[in-house]
């Protein structure tokens, strides 16, 4: 996850055909692509509690989301990370 990504138009990517992919870095969280925007999405471990989904749009701005827009496509799961990927922080980021 690169914290110093940002969306500026959510409709547009909201919009967009995107097709998520596990990030190895990080654990729960995908990564895509909406043209030149690279996407950063987290599954968040506390659902139903909280929402489902957070999509990083920059600047300490979320957009959470309990369903995905229909042009997106999440990979087949079960979903596995690398032992390689940090494990999930308990806040958003690490420090």
């Amino acid at each position: 996850m690169d914290v110093d990504d940002r969306i500026d138009d959510v409709n547009a990517v909201a919009a967009a055909t995107i097709q998520f992919a596990i990030d190895p870095e990080d654990e729960m969280w995908f990564v895509g692509q909406a043209g030149e925007t690279r996407v950063w999405m987290k599954m968040n471990s506390d659902f139903p509690d909280s929402s489902a989904y957070s999509v990083w749009l920059g600047d300490d701005r979320w957009w959470h989301v309990d369903d995905l827009p229909a042009t997106w496509t999440m990979p087949a799961g079960p979903y596995e990370w690398p032992d390689t990927a940090r494990p999930a922080p308990k806040t958003s980021f690490w420090d």
